[in-house]
């Protein structure tokens, strides 16, 4: 993996099942507690409907979270184990595969 701060950071996405208020306090947090991050980005997401009648859903809102590390940082790796660990005890859904 290329070691750089703005060309090719290292770009994993969370899904949470979580308001986005709630995933927007964690990466305030995050952007805090890890010097290898460089930025945090939120979304609010759908993640599903259930039909309640004729043409009225209820829908199941989430939040996805995209993290950029910058893996030049000497404690990269341990705070991305730590980034792992805050997002699976917040009703962890998925991780998508790190972009290029």
């Amino acid at each position: 993996m290329e070691c750089s701060l703005t060309d090719n950071p290292l770009v994993k996405t969370y899904l949470v099942k979580m308001p986005l208020l709630h995933v927007l306090l964690i990466a305030d947090q995050i952007r805090d507690w890890c010097e290898s991050v460089i930025d945090c980005e939120t979304n609010s997401i759908e993640l599903g409907r259930t039909e309640i009648g004729p043409k009225h859903f209820m829908v199941h809102n989430g939040s996805s979270l995209k993290v950029s590390f910058n893996t030049c940082h000497d404690k990269y790796d341990l705070e991305r184990e730590f980034v792992d660990g805050v997002v699976k005890g917040c009703e962890f859904l998925e991780t998508c595969i790190p972009q290029e």
